[in-house]
């Protein structure tokens, strides 16, 4: 899975035809094709709404099904996963087991017209005492229909949704991650939409979601994401709405 990045070109916040998307977006590429209005489209995603974070989990009793039936691939028996990154100083550390993080959506997945479940499982997001992996099941009722295994240093945090983009009767899953850009000081969510199955799973799309609010910036960029199939070719628009920050009062100085 590629990493997310943010993509430059000015062409590139129009609408992309999907294969000259996928080549990157380079100045050098023939300019991707342009619609004179949004007639047709849908919206993939808002990630400018107060709940575009939010994500579902599955009951406890089924989360722990999952935990058991699926553990972690990569644990050596007997290890724990510590809730703190390796390089916070021991003093500082948190006691306990940091659990598998599980989001979930339900759609059609691997075959039109199925009823089937897709679960995102991140597994120790820490990597103290394990490895940071994150899978993705897709599951028809006790079957296994897809099991995949998508790079953990990609802090991938949770599928959003199921949408059937592109019109065959399969849904499509939206996963966000986040990342760190140490040299801002800023948190930026990331989104990418994958194809999964028949065949090898695919990314169709990938996009920055979220830049927040950071120190010394009093505003934050949020997207809004829409999709249409226009004669065989799909194709996205990316709408940016800048946002004011929002900061609570600090508390009254005690008395």
């Amino acid at each position: 899975m590629p990493e997310f990045r943010r993509i430059n070109a000015p062409a590139c916040s129009k609408w992309l035809g999907l294969l000259a998307w996928l080549a990157g977006c380079a100045p050098s590429a023939p300019p991707p094709p342009t619609f004179p209005n949004t007639a047709g489209e849908a919206l993939l995603y808002d990630f400018t709404a107060d709940d575009a974070l939010s994500w579902k989990e599955p009951p406890r009793a089924e989360f722990d099904e999952l935990v058991k039936r699926f553990p972690h691939p990569h644990a050596a028996k007997g290890s724990r996963c510590g809730p703190d990154s390796p390089s916070t100083p021991p003093e500082q550390q948190a006691k306990g087991i940091l659990l598998p993080h599980i989001t979930t959506v339900r759609g059609a997945f691997t075959r039109p017209r199925s009823t089937q479940s897709a679960y995102l499982i991140e597994y120790c997001s820490t990597g103290n005492g394990q490895p940071h992996t994150v899978r993705l099941l897709v599951l028809q009722d006790d079957t296994v229909e897809l099991d995949l295994e998508l790079a953990g240093d990609l802090h991938i945090g949770e599928v959003k949704r199921a949408v059937d983009v592109d019109g065959d009767g399969r849904d499509e899953v939206l996963l966000t991650s986040s990342t760190y850009r140490p040299r801002e000081g800023q948190m930026v969510t990331g989104a990418v939409l994958y194809r999964l199955g028949p065949g090898a799973p695919g990314v169709i799309g990938k996009w920055t979601a979220i830049e927040h609010c950071y120190i010394g910036h009093d505003d934050m960029l949020a997207h809004r994401i829409y999709y249409r199939m226009r004669r065989g070719v799909l194709a996205f628009r990316d709408e940016t709405i800048q946002k004011h920050c929002y900061y609570p009062p600090a508390p009254p100085p005690p008395p």
